[in-house]
């Protein structure tokens, strides 16, 4: 699975730019060779500091068999506000070049920061998606969110907003976990459970037909429903 392939391969990767640049400013002398890097243990999971987790679809993916659901054509995950800054600051536009064990001969990555990331205000739906980690070769991304402290939510402090429209409070968030998700190492919230019924509703959780498959047990696989039809043809010999 090639989205697979982006995960691995991002979820090691760190990347570097100058803030609000377009995609035809990106330079060559901003492309940076990862696979050799020797600073950092091979398990760390972004080498430039910057804690980031699965949210959304990915998350729920996550839930089911660790990986991502059939259907889904992006991953998201999620940053903090001074993590949105820093990216932007130093590493809009990088273009770096990384190796995995699916990708033996490596392929370049660029992160690409949406000018308006510093819009807090969630009427701005149109930027939702502050950054993307975006495969050169494929096309395929990992969209980026901001999760940001709005200081006067009527519910009081802690309290975490994004401009997509979902809001949290930081408990449910921190401390992070650290498991895997197509192989890779990655986090995911702290009362991810909670997160998911409050998104998805708890019959996501639960529910293994949707979206024209259906969940086996067995192979811990989404199996699509012609699948499924094609094997019951031949077990009655038509």
């Amino acid at each position: 699975m090639q989205l697979g392939s982006l995960v691995a391969s991002l979820c090691a990767l760190s990347s570097t730019v100058l803030a609000d640049a377009d995609f035809a400013s990106v330079r060559r002398r901003l492309r940076k060779d990862m696979s050799g890097r020797k600073t950092d243990p091979a398990e760390k999971y972004f080498h430039i500091g910057v804690e980031t987790w699965l949210m959304h679809g990915s998350l729920l993916g996550w839930w089911w068999n660790k990986q991502i659901m059939p259907w889904d054509s992006d991953i998201d995950v999620q940053v903090m506000e001074p993590s949105m800054y820093y990216l932007a600051a130093y590493y809009n536009m990088s273009v770096f070049h990384y190796k995995t064990p699916r990708i033996p001969e490596g392929r370049d990555y660029l992160l690409e920061i949406n000018p308006h990331y510093h819009n807090r205000e969630q009427t701005d739906l149109l930027n939702a998606i502050d950054a993307r980690w975006i495969d050169t070769v494929t096309g395929l991304f990992i969209d980026i969110t901001t999760a940001r402290y709005n200081l006067s939510h009527p519910a009081g402090a802690g309290m975490l907003s994004c401009k997509d429209g979902h809001e949290y409070r930081d408990t449910y968030l921190l401390p992070l976990h650290d498991t895997k998700f197509e192989g890779a190492p990655v986090k995911i919230p702290y009362r991810f459970q909670d997160m998911l019924e409050s998104e998805y509703g708890i019959d996501a959780l639960t529910d293994k037909d949707f979206h024209d498959h259906t969940f086996d047990d067995d192979s811990m696989e989404w199996v699509p429903h012609m699948n499924i039809q094609a094997q019951e043809r031949l077990n009655h010999g038509y």
